[in-house]
């Protein structure tokens, strides 16, 4: 039976309080000795941390304890719980902060058309920041530096964090690593580290780093995401009730002993990892065959348990290692309508697999289930139900997997192949299953061809040349084709047909496409 629980976050307006205050920030024009409002703004960021301009609370007496309250700390100073920090062009340094704990969250945020910079942001025992739409780098110091770009940090001494928001953040370690060699790779900071319950990180850019989105807390969502170009693991969920749903996560570099995952998790002893759920991620070793330092890569790797009450669904992992979704130790978790890919194809139906195995020591698996999914492998003991899956050996189920498109074409084996009891009612692109009353196995259901559209075009010339590529994007909704030169020719290209440039017509043809759900006839 799987646990139901809630995680109970704040809910956030769109405006800000109208009763609040509002203070600027500004790099170029701003000053110290002004007094923080639209006209007159203070300078940078880091000197309003700095200057002690915010009034808040830290624990006291430390070291930290159940008996430790909160007092009032930089009492009188302008910025207040729930106020908003709007900062405007220019880098405003970096910030660490220890010992900052609001009674309504602070909004530091980009005032709207501005891109204000910071080198690092680094909170330690502290709650309710928002930090919204920032762009967070080194490279926008006056020297450039290796660091992790955000972190928020539960202290032993100074007491626990929590209820921290990172929204709508850049956070790069350099904007283009493309002459990086090893050196480079080895030393460049990592993303998103939160170490404090209750906080959530959404719609932030995490690229060319070594760690992308790292969660050592509670109870935290972590969703729309996206990490590009990384050297260690993608995600990670230390903690129990979190959400990881809608993230991508895609190229990984291999640059030293480290085995890479796009989501990692494993358990302190005694202290199990409950209530998780991994929704309609997107894992992807690489886009370009071809990139440096490109190795194996783990998709869902949870090697040392127990978890308890996972779901893992609609989630897409295309990878070159044997691991794709592997949990160690688990109880009662649902591996549900995931699609696992082996990017390399090199080892038929024992390649990239789902499994559920025993704990390292020796204790069994129990009460899972593994459904609707489709992959290249499959591994389990007798204590997994296993129903409606989809063991694949090539890609012929999907739309494009050269071009990383694993929706399912017309035809496709997954097609109403599922069990319906306790699928999810969405796929990965949130649209609604089952469609023709049974569902699809895999990430994605085949939502039917869209309605018949035709188009015409008229080829002057021996070759179809330059133009294979429009037919090509023609076809990708399942289209015919029909090519007319005279009367006494015509010639039909079918649904997803492959051609190259080159393909031989008579002068003059004209190209009747048809695109949808078209009769099959001329």
């Amino acid at each position: 039976m799987v646990k139901k629980y809630f995680l109970v976050l704040p809910l956030f307006y769109l405006s800000i309080d109208a009763t609040a205050g509002v203070f600027f920030v500004d790099p170029v024009h701003g000053s110290m000795s002004n007094d923080g409002s639209a006209a007159s703004p203070w300078k940078t960021l880091e000197e309003v941390f700095e200057n002690n301009l915010i009034e808040t609370q830290s624990y006291s007496p430390l070291p930290y304890s159940e008996n430790s309250i909160l007092v009032p700390k930089n009492a009188g100073a302008p910025v207040k719980s729930g106020d908003t920090l709007m900062l405007r062009d220019g880098y405003h340094g970096t910030i660490f902060y220890r010992g900052i704990y609001n009674n309504d969250y602070i909004t530091i945020m980009n005032q709207s058309g501005h891109e204000p910079m910071l080198g690092n942001i680094f909170i330690s025992a502290g709650s309710r920041f928002i930090f919204d739409g920032l762009t967070i780098t080194p490279e926008a110091a006056p020297s450039f530096f290796y660091s992790q770009l955000f972190r928020l940090e539960s202290h032993g001494y100074h007491g626990p964090s929590r209820e921290v928001i990172v929204r709508n953040c850049q956070l790069r370690g350099i904007s283009d690593a493309s002459g990086w060699g090893l050196k480079e790779w080895n030393s460049v900071g990592s993303c998103i580290k939160i170490d404090g319950n209750a906080s959530t990180v959404e719609n932030c850019h995490c690229l060319n780093i070594d760690e992308g989105i790292n969660i050592s807390a509670d109870s935290c969502i972590v969703s729309g995401n996206s990490i590009v170009n990384f050297a260690g693991d993608g995600m990670r969920g230390q903690g129990s009730y979190l959400l990881f749903e809608y993230n991508l996560v895609k190229n990984c570099y291999d640059i030293d002993d480290n085995h890479d995952d796009g989501f990692q998790a494993f358990t302190s002893p005694g202290y199990p990892l409950v209530g998780n759920v991994l929704r309609g991620n997107v894992i992807l070793n690489w886009e370009d065959p071809d990139q440096p330092f490109r190795g194996t890569l783990q998709g869902i790797g949870c090697f040392d348990g127990p978890y308890v009450d996972w779901i893992i669904e609609n989630n897409i992992v295309a990878v070159n290692h044997y691991h794709g979704i592997s949990l160690y130790g688990a109880e009662n978790c649902r591996i549900i309508n995931n699609s696992v890919i082996d990017l390399d194809s090199v080892n038929g139906p024992n390649g990239t697999w789902i499994m559920v195995n025993d704990h390292k020591n020796g204790t069994p698996s129990s009460g899972c289930v593994i459904q609707n999914n489709l992959s290249f492998g499959f591994s389990y003991g007798q204590e997994t139900d296993f129903l409606n899956n989809l063991l694949i050996a090539g890609y012929q189920n999907f739309v494009n997997a050269s071009a990383v498109d694993f929706h399912l074409k017309p035809g496709s084996d997954a097609i109403d192949m599922g069990y319906n009891q306790g699928a999810p009612p969405i796929d990965i692109e949130r649209n609604p299953r089952p469609v023709g009353g049974v569902v699809d196995v895999g990430a994605y259901e085949f939502q039917g061809l869209p309605p018949c559209t035709e188009n015409t075009m008229t080829l002057s010339g021996i070759y179809l040349g330059s133009e294979a590529h429009q037919i090509k994007q023609w076809l990708s909704t399942s289209g015919i084709v029909t090519i007319k030169a005279s009367a006494s020719q015509l010639f039909t290209v079918g649904s997803h047909a492959e051609f190259s440039s080159g393909f031989e017509v008579e002068n003059n043809a004209i190209f009747e496409i048809r695109n949808g759900d078209c009769a099959l006839s001329p």
